[in-house]
């Protein structure tokens, strides 16, 4: 009818683990995007207010300094998103189901 002390440790000790990685993920997840957000704000911003900046020529090219940036924001999303991708893919799948077979196996 009571649960054993140890078995409330347990499932105390599981959920709070479960609660650390998901707010591990969280804040990755939140890095992530505010880094790829703040690139492309910044660039949106440059193109606004420094039109000038950005219509500098690289050399005796056609490209200029707004095709770079954009070229490189792109980049920035991709790479971005890789990272997120490898990173999930390879440690945080693994360890969230790990957690949840525990949680499940300790009826939470």
């Amino acid at each position: 009818m009571y649960e054993n002390a140890d078995t409330i440790n347990d499932k105390e000790l599981a959920f709070k683990e479960f609660e650390i990685f998901t707010r591990f993920k969280m804040r990755f997840c939140l890095f992530l995007t505010a880094v790829i957000l703040g690139a492309y704000f910044s660039f949106l911003i440059l193109v606004g207010f420094f039109p000038e900046f950005l219509s500098i020529r690289i050399g005796d090219s056609a490209i200029t300094l707004g095709i770079v940036f954009g070229v490189c924001s792109i980049l920035l999303g991709v790479l971005g998103t890789g990272i997120y991708s490898f990173v999930v893919n390879y440690f945080l799948d693994s360890k969230q189901e790990e957690l949840l077979a525990r949680m499940t196996k300790q009826n939470l």
